[in-house]
């Protein structure tokens, strides 16, 4: 008996612990029983991704969402390659305090041309945040890569400061973790790419040095520039 309410327990637990993820147009039935809720999703673009307790009846138009959310907001750009249970996780910590979250995203490709890349991403992150002034206060949390793409973000700030002052005044506070710069970009990424084969990683390894050497203009001057904010 004691066996068989153990492993019922476990499983009960087990079971308890998925989160309830809604998508426009799809849905599945929510299995927390603490909150008695689902998460959703809302895609904005290819790489933001707003994550909230609710589902979200919006409209988005040229990044802005109708109708205002009048909430918190994290902007959690992710590390490289970050899958989305884990992203949920970290996620859903925020969604118990009341926050909706901006979950960013980039490619290795992204990553490695700047100019086509992370700075546009970067671009969309600042309008969105510009646009959408209804999230107040904003926090930022960001993991490995994307401290590295909060720069970028940073970089477009500073060149046009007297606008975007208003987002900035909005930030709360500020959570890095494991915080990459251009230094670590041949480590990380090609254990983030490849993280079960060894050939692949020093393969990748030995592209991202001639990469760096080669493109200095295109991709990393961009990246030393970012590094200095």
């Amino acid at each position: 008996m004691f066996v068989v309410k153990a492993t019922a327990t476990l499983l009960k637990r087990n079971i308890l612990q998925v989160p309830c993820i809604l998508k426009q147009g799809n849905s599945i039935i929510n299995l927390n029983p603490e909150h008695l809720r689902c998460i959703s999703t809302l895609q904005v673009t290819k790489n933001l991704v707003v994550i909230s307790a609710d589902k979200k009846k919006t409209t988005i138009k040229n990044l802005k969402l109708s109708p205002d959310q009048n909430r918190p907001l994290v902007v959690m750009p992710s590390w490289l390659m970050a899958k989305e249970k884990h992203i949920v996780k970290y996620a859903k910590f925020y969604l118990d305090y009341g926050f909706d979250v901006l979950n960013i995203s980039v490619t290795p490709w992204q990553l490695l041309w700047p100019v086509k890349g992370t700075q546009l991403v970067a671009a969309d992150i600042l309008k969105f945040l510009h646009v959408n002034e209804s999230y107040s206060p904003l926090v930022l949390h960001g993991f490995s890569v994307g401290a590295y793409l909060w720069s970028e973000v940073l970089v477009r700030i500073a060149a046009e400061r007297s606008i975007y002052q208003p987002v900035v005044d909005r930030i709360a506070g500020q959570v890095f973790d494991s915080a990459a710069d251009i230094t670590e970009l041949v480590i990380g990424v090609p254990i983030a790419v490849f993280p079960s084969n060894k050939v692949m990683q020093n393969a990748l390894r030995s592209y991202l040095m001639y990469h760096m050497k080669t493109f200095d203009k295109v991709a990393t001057s961009h990246y030393v520039r970012a590094s200095q904010m």
